[in-house]
């Protein structure tokens, strides 16, 4: 996605326009922050790319929605790791699963509960696993057909990636408490993953991505 749509679309639509300003607060790999308007040139990407993809469609009544849409209280329109989950495209792993284990080993008598390394209080987010991609992917929002129903259309069930609550537990501490040295994402063995530029582009302050792409597309 990085090198074939999303730097094109840069050095095509965005670069040297006064009004495309990176996000200056800390936030996660796409730069976005809820309390800002939207300015990250990813974002517009996505926005562009799912344009072009419901123009293909004009019989159809669809809406878009993107995983940095929010509502007007200021709350995500989408949840897209759910809605990955319950498509089946990736497996959502939350505390809840690790307690659901401890649950079950609690109950055998030759095994000790897991130990928890989290307050009961503490917020722990969710974190999705793909079986191609591991963590090397990105949810950016859903295209719902308003007018399509099809009953007969197949629920396929999320499959398990990990297969102990030690695995489970080690994703969700990566996740949550190291996620920018990117550790989350090589939990399971990947297919593919992002390239040097892209992880670099990512790791790259907000602030300093503009430039960043002008470095990159230079080499072009």
């Amino acid at each position: 996605m990085f090198e074939k749509c999303f730097v094109p679309f840069v050095k095509s639509s965005l670069l040297g326009v006064p009004e495309i300003q990176t996000n200056q607060h800390e936030n996660d790999e796409s730069g976005r922050s809820s309390s800002v308007p939207l300015s990250d040139p990813l974002d517009k990407c996505m926005k562009a790319l799912f344009k072009e993809m419901t123009d293909l469609l004009p019989e159809l009544k669809v809406d878009v929605i993107h995983d940095f849409d929010m509502t007007p209280m200021r709350r995500p329109k989408i949840l897209v790791q759910t809605v990955g989950h319950i498509s089946g495209a990736v497996y959502m792993y939350r505390l809840e699963d690790l307690k659901s284990h401890e649950s079950c080993i609690s109950e055998n008598e030759s095994s000790l509960p897991l130990n928890i390394p989290w307050t009961s209080d503490q917020k722990i987010f969710p974190v999705c696993l793909h079986p191609r991609f591991g963590g090397w992917f990105a949810l950016r929002g859903v295209i719902i057909f308003k007018t399509v129903t099809c009953h007969s259309l197949a629920r396929p069930i999320p499959r398990p990636l990990l297969q102990s609550p030690e695995e489970i537990m080690k994703l969700l501490e990566l996740y949550n408490n190291c996620w920018r040295n990117n550790a989350f994402r090589d939990v399971i063995p990947v297919q593919e993953k992002y390239s040097s530029t892209q992880q670099k582009y990512f790791a790259t302050p907000p602030a300093k991505r503009i430039e960043l792409l002008k470095q990159i597309l230079e080499k072009k």
